[in-house]
């Protein structure tokens, strides 16, 4: 878990999205996640926030489980 939450630090937000952007509806959930539809404060601009559940990770603990949620994270960072 201390490999994960060091990789992951910088890649993704961890706490404090509230101050950039609001929340709004559930668009789709799956079983390790929730997507939230979100708007930023200036812009305006809508964006899906995928939430991954920490326990989730924690209990499913699979040899494999951290190289996916990288994996996952790269795939959609390259979606533009």
């Amino acid at each position: 878990m201390q490999q994960m939450k060091t990789y992951i630090q910088t890649k993704i937000f961890m706490s404090g999205i509230s101050g950039f952007y609001t929340s709004h509806d559930i668009i789709g959930s799956g079983a390790s996640c929730k997507v939230i539809l979100i708007k930023d404060y200036f812009g305006s601009k809508s964006y899906a926030a995928k939430c991954i559940s920490k326990d989730y990770i924690k209990k499913k603990r699979t040899s494999d489980r951290f190289e996916r949620l990288v994996n996952e994270i790269q795939i959609l960072r390259s979606l533009k």
